[in-house]
C-alpha cells in the first residue's frame, strides 16, 4: 500500500522541563505544513497518550 503523501517533523524546542511537550515544523506534500505541538503522556517509560496539535 502507497501513503499518498510525506511528512517531514523537525523538532524546534522543548517547551516543558520534563521533555513531554515539543514545539515542531512540520512539512507536508499533500497535507499540513506549518508549526505545531506533541504532547505526551507518559507512565513509566513508554508513552501513554500522545496529542498533536
Amino acid at each position: 500500500m502507497r501513503i499518498p503523501w510525506e511528512m517531514r517533523i523537525d523538532v524546534q524546542r522543548e517547551t516543558n522541563a520534563d521533555g513531554t511537550s515539543l514545539a515542531i515544523e512540520a512539512a507536508s506534500h499533500g497535507g499540513y505544513s506549518g508549526p505545531g505541538s506533541f504532547h505526551f503522556t507518559l507512565r513509566g517509560d513508554m508513552v501513554e497518550r500522545l496529542e498533536i496539535h
